[in-house]
């Protein structure tokens, strides 16, 4: 797995840290999403990574959290084993 520098001392990591870090060892990231900038139009999403930042604009984020659609499965992740906010409560595999 490869680290980009940026990533080697402790620290929150941003939005843009996660797509270098994606990027770099092949993840196939569609999008990172912040949990009050989920538009209720986006209904439908692709076989992929999405990072999801599960604060609000106001509070700099919490915590992120992951879903991960493969072979029409949803898998959803959080390190704090909380269960998936209503907000992303939109997700439909196209």
């Amino acid at each position: 797995m490869k680290v980009h520098d940026s990533l080697k001392k402790i620290h929150p990591l941003n939005n843009l840290e996660m797509m270098l870090f994606c990027r770099e060892n092949k993840i196939q990231l569609h999008d990172i999403l912040l949990r009050d900038s989920v538009l209720p139009e986006i209904k439908i999403i692709k076989p992929g990574c999405y990072i999801l930042n599960i604060g609000t604009l106001s509070q700099n984020g919490t915590h992120w959290t992951c879903i991960i659609i493969k072979n029409k499965i949803i898998t959803y992740f959080d390190s704090f084993g909380l269960s998936i906010p209503n907000e992303f409560g939109f997700i439909k595999l196209c």
